[in-house]
């Protein structure tokens, strides 16, 4: 039997993968302190082979920007001396998905919001940016709604500092830590562009701190106080 034919007798082949990995410079709660994007890239990589990770979720808050310079990384590791070629030959291996994360209303009864993530599909890295973001809606006020771009995110920064001579870098961080979505305006964009959810798989986190377990506190006290749940909206 040829090479093809045994080939198809395998079986299935485990895969480890991790996706959910945040990078130093994550655009909330970066606590990688003053190691360099490059350093951290080397530190991910060396670990990923040590575990025999084949499958990487590069996660941030909102965008895709540290997704597309870790990508860029391993597109150029054959230049780096950090790694020997047998190891740049299995780094080239690994398969980099783009892992967004959103942050959705109810809150928990801890008092935090739920994680939504959205598993994108690396090709449509760039309709996201341009198109589906852009209907990713936050109403701040009735007079103040912000779309999940770069641009409104700042805006939305020095409108909540009402400080209007903040940096934008600054403005940013503030604009993605106060950024929130209602679950039916992620519904709503989805049906605007029906054919990127065919290019992304929505996860919910099912933690009991951010995740859909931490609604059965809520769901407790409303069946003590109201004889109602929570199981639809779970």
């Amino acid at each position: 039997m040829g090479n093809k034919d045994v080939n198809m007798y395998r079986g299935s082949e485990w895969g480890r993968w991790d996706l959910h990995v945040h990078t130093k410079g994550t655009a909330k709660n970066d606590q990688f302190g003053d190691i360099t994007f490059e350093d951290f890239c080397v530190e991910l990589f060396k670990k990923a082979l040590e575990k025999e990770i084949k499958v990487i979720g590069i996660t941030d808050y909102f965008n895709v920007e540290n997704y597309k310079k870790v990508k860029q990384f391993q597109k150029e590791v054959h230049t780096n001396q950090s790694f020997s070629d047998i190891e740049k030959d299995r780094i080239d291996k690994i398969f980099l998905i783009p892992n967004i994360e959103l942050r959705i209303t109810p809150s928990t009864d801890k008092g935090g919001l739920i994680n939504l993530h959205l598993l994108l599909d690396p090709d449509h890295c760039a309709i996201y940016e341009s198109q589906f973001a852009r209907l990713l809606k936050f109403t701040y006020s009735d007079t103040k709604t912000y779309s999940l771009d770069r641009n409104d995110l700042i805006r939305l920064g020095k409108d909540v500092d009402n400080n209007y001579l903040l940096d934008d870098g600054t403005a940013l961080k503030k604009g993605v830590s106060n950024f929130i979505l209602n679950p039916s305006d992620v519904i709503k964009a989805f049906q605007e562009m029906p054919t990127f959810k065919d290019n992304c798989i929505i996860t919910v986190a099912n933690s009991n701190k951010d995740g859909n377990s931490s609604y059965q506190g809520h769901e407790r006290f409303f069946q003590q106080s109201e004889n109602s749940t929570l199981s639809k909206l779970r």
